[in-house]
C-alpha cells in the first residue's frame, strides 16, 4: 500500500443513537491503526444530527467504549483540535453556505410534499412494483405554486437534483466494475434546519481536512451483485451519491477504503474524484 504524499488524517464518526456495536469498533480499530502506522491522525468526530434517534448519553459511551478499548483520538469533541467544534450539531453554520450555492446553481431544490404524501407515494410505488423514490412533484415549483396542490407542507426539505445523465458505473478495487441502480433525490436539508448524513459527510471531511475515511465494505457492498434491484439500491447507491456530492460541492474526494466484514483486506483510493472546477 502506497502511503499518500499528503498527511494521514482518518476519522471515526459515529452516531450518538444508541451503543457503539462490534461493526462500529472495528471501524474505528482499523482507522486508529491506519493513522498511527503512518504518523497520521486520529480523529473522532460526533455526527448528531439525526435529532429523533439522539440519545443524551450516547456521546459518552462513545468515549468509554474507545478508551476501554484502548483506541486513543487526537481530535475530538472531548479534547480539541484545530476544526472545532466536532460535533455536528454545532456547525450547522457550515453547511447552510453549502445548501444555498447548490440551491442557486440549480443543483438542488426545495420540496414542499408532506410526510403523508411521500408515504402514500411510496406505498403506491410498491404496490406497482416499481423502484421506491421521490418523483421530483416539486421541481421547477415555487412555494405558492405547490401550496396549491394536495400533500403540501409549509416548511420545505432541500433534496439534492441527480442529473439524468449521472454516470452508474463505478471501479472498485476489491470487487472490480460495479453498476448501480439509479440514486434517488436524496434530502440534504431537513426541514428542522439539520443538514442530513448525506451532505454533513461530504462538507466535514474536506473542512476538516480528513483525507483517508474507510468505512465497511458491507455497507455499500454487501448485496452489490444480489438480482434484486431494491436490495441493491439500499447499499451500493450511497457511494455513487458520494461521488456526486462531493463534485458537486466543490471539493477533492478523500480516498476511500472499504474492507471485507469477514477479511482483512483493504482497498485505496476506491475512487478518485474530479474536482468541480476541473
Amino acid at each position: 500500500m502506497t502511503d499518500s504524499p499528503t498527511t494521514t488524517v482518518t476519522r471515526f464518526a459515529p452516531s450518538p443513537s444508541g451503543e457503539l456495536h462490534l461493526g462500529n469498533a472495528r471501524t474505528a480499530l482499523f482507522n486508529y491503526l491506519y493513522a498511527r502506522r503512518n504518523g497520521g491522525s486520529f480523529v473522532l468526530r460526533i455526527e448528531d444530527t439525526d435529532r429523533a434517534r439522539f440519545r443524551e448519553d450516547s456521546e459518552q459511551q462513545v468515549y468509554d467504549t474507545l478508551r476501554w478499548l484502548g483506541l486513543g483520538w487526537d481530535e475530538g469533541p472531548d479534547v480539541g483540535g484545530p476544526c472545532e467544534p466536532y460535533r455536528q450539531s454545532e456547525r450547522l453554520g457550515t453547511y447552510r453556505p453549502y445548501v444555498d450555492r447548490l440551491l442557486e446553481q440549480g443543483l438542488a431544490y426545495h420540496c414542499w410534499c408532506s410526510t403523508e404524501r411521500l408515504s402514500q407515494m411510496r406505498e403506491a410505488q410498491q404496490k406497482a412494483k416499481q423502484p421506491t423514490g421521490y418523483d421530483r412533484l416539486c421541481v421547477g415549483m415555487t412555494e405558492e405554486e405547490r401550496s396549491t396542490l394536495p400533500g403540501f407542507s409549509p416548511t420545505p426539505v432541500v433534496r439534492m437534483l441527480i442529473p439524468d445523465d449521472v454516470s452508474l458505473v463505478f471501479d472498485d478495487l476489491i470487487r472490480g466494475e460495479v453498476c448501480a441502480p439509479r440514486p434517488d433525490d436524496q434530502v440534504i436539508l431537513k426541514a428542522d434546519g439539520f443538514p442530513t448524513y448525506h451532505l454533513a459527510v461530504v462538507v466535514d471531511p474536506h473542512r476538516a481536512v480528513a483525507l483517508h475515511v474507510r468505512v465497511p465494505a458491507h455497507r455499500h457492498y454487501a448485496r452489490a451483485r444480489a438480482p434484486n434491484v431494491a436490495a441493491q439500491k439500499g447499499k451500493v447507491h450511497d457511494v455513487l451519491n458520494r461521488r456526486h456530492r462531493v463534485r458537486v460541492v466543490g471539493q477533492p474526494h478523500a480516498p476511500g477504503q472499504h474492507g471485507g466484514l469477514g477479511t482483512g483486506i483493504v482497498a485505496r483510493n476506491l475512487a478518485h474524484l474530479r474536482d468541480a472546477q476541473a
